[in-house]
């Protein structure tokens, strides 16, 4: 599938990556192989600390959790709309899974429908 993905994805310019699954031994190296072959910032976002070895040189690797952001302006943005949009069920804290079409293409359509979502439902793509 990395080899797929690398295919697909080489000589395209991307603004990164985000490794949501989090697992920094499997899932943040193939990010960070496949982003190699790409033009673009080569940088992947992460909620683990990334690992001190086996990631690709050219690509960075990036920490992010929320409390790393208090007392930003962005933090206070992001809770201000936040607290609103869960008090009026706009937000669901728990989105139900959508099942997209599978395939490699799937992914962008899956993208897509996520930015039409207003709550971020899981998009479950098959590979």
């Amino acid at each position: 599938m990395e080899a797929l993905t690398v295919v697909a994805l080489q000589s395209k310019t991307v603004a990164g990556l985000l490794d949501r699954i989090a697992d920094g031994h499997s899932t943040l190296p193939t990010c960070t192989r496949i982003l190699a072959h790409t033009i673009g910032r080569r940088k992947v976002i992460t909620v683990l600390s990334p690992p001190n070895s086996g990631l690709a040189t050219e690509v960075e690797a990036q920490r992010l959790l929320i409390p790393d952001l208090i007392g930003t302006k962005t933090y206070d943005i992001v809770h201000t709309w936040t607290d609103k949009e869960l008090e009026d069920g706009t937000l669901n804290p728990n989105p139900d899974h959508m099942v997209a079409k599978s395939g490699l293409i799937s992914i962008q359509l899956g993208i897509d429908n996520m930015r039409k979502c207003v709550s971020g439902a899981n998009i479950v793509i098959s590979l």
